[in-house]
């Protein structure tokens, strides 16, 4: 049970659902600085059917435990306080109105896939292309304002996942002859 192929996804019964990293995300923390307490409403300029549209997202604050106050969106579909809106199709609304997955629900129980997706969030630390990966670990340069501590960490990281990302594929190629 669970295993490669298991549940309507993998027996492609069903199409997958687009996930939160195929959309567009705005963050209160990108507009927190540029709104008050008193902001109620962020205006916004939407692009829909070609044509760009005025909408208004709602803001609503909580008092913070030690002073001050903290933003949240209100979510148009679902009127709930929300950190993070996703675009898509033209409109601004939270993870659950969209129906998004993540990505890694998707993903489970390929580990091929699962890897590549390791080695991908790796790659982003180490601000390199997810192609560079497979020529470049010996030869990689910390990025600006990394420790170098987390730097050898995530360079041995990278080799052990390119290690085991190639026994897998093995492992497939072995049960596909079978």
């Amino acid at each position: 049970m669970g295993g490669t192929g298991s549940g309507i996804y993998g027996a492609r019964l069903k199409e997958p659902k687009v996930t939160l990293e195929q959309c567009k995300c705005l963050k209160i923390d990108q507009v927190q600085n540029n709104i008050d307490p008193t902001t109620k409403e962020l205006p916004m300029w939407i692009e829909k059917d070609g044509e760009s549209q005025n909408r208004a997202l709602g803001i609503a604050w909580t008092d913070c435990n030690l002073g001050g106050k903290r933003p949240w969106f209100i979510c148009p579909g679902c009127d709930d306080r929300k950190g993070k809106l996703f675009y898509m199709r033209g409109e601004f609304y939270c993870r659950l109105c969209h129906d998004l997955a993540y990505r890694t629900t998707q993903i489970s129980g390929n580990r091929v896939a699962e890897l590549d997706w390791k080695i991908h969030k790796v790659c982003q630390r180490l601000e390199l292309q997810s192609t560079d990966w497979l020529n470049q670990v010996d030869h990689l340069v910390k990025p600006k304002n990394m420790h170098r501590t987390v730097f050898f960490k995530l360079r041995i990281i990278l080799m052990y996942l390119k290690e085991k990302r190639a026994q897998a594929q093995l492992n497939e190629m072995a049960k596909l002859k079978k």
